[in-house]
């Protein structure tokens, strides 16, 4: 195997794996954010990680690919510090602009295989979230870094991800789009 087609599967292995994960990470930090705020009343920023979101989105198309890298790496360590959603959320608004990224540019079936290695780490987790158990958030950094230092060694800059893949990322974690408006979406 030459050392082109290692990276170019560690780095669709990693972004499946980010793109799945952060999503869900995003998702229920969000929620959980908003819940200490108006539920329980304690003072939170629970606005910060869409606001986040929104800049990392405009911004990902201008950053190079090792500031990428050093984003999938803090996402890992932040998983691997941490269950506390309400705060890797911060983070996760940073990583699914650059999955999406990525996911425009890694060959379909290593996205695929990380895809399926975040779905074994939800059965590992025993269908809970791969973060809220230390066996399953080491593996998730193992599948990480190496993505991480796959896109560290690559040169340039990311590529926009474009309307589609956002709207696929909405599709995957809100309520389902009617096939109208997903074919308009797609089109």
């Amino acid at each position: 195997m030459k050392v082109g087609e290692r990276d170019k599967i560690l780095l669709g292995l990693g972004t499946g794996v980010l793109l799945a994960s952060s999503l869900r990470v995003f998702v229920a930090g969000a929620y959980s954010s908003l819940e200490k705020t108006f539920f329980y009343g304690v003072n939170f920023p629970s606005g910060i990680g869409i606001l986040l979101f929104i800049i990392a989105a405009f911004l990902v198309g201008r950053l190079s690919r090792k500031a990428g890298a050093v984003i999938m790496a803090l996402y890992a360590l932040a998983s691997l510090a941490t269950d506390a959603t309400e705060y890797t959320h911060l983070i996760a608004a940073f990583a699914i602009p650059l999955a999406l990224a990525l996911a425009k540019e890694v060959e379909v079936k290593y996205l695929a295989m990380g895809l399926v290695a975040d779905l074994s780490l939800r059965v590992l987790a025993v269908g809970g979230e791969p973060v809220d158990f230390p066996h399953t958030r080491v593996i998730l950094a193992l599948l990480l870094f190496p993505g991480a230092y796959a896109l560290w060694r690559e040169p340039g800059t990311l590529k926009k991800p474009g309307f589609g893949l956002y709207a696929f990322a909405a599709a995957r974690t809100g309520p389902h789009l009617s096939k109208r408006h997903h074919a308009l979406l797609w089109r």
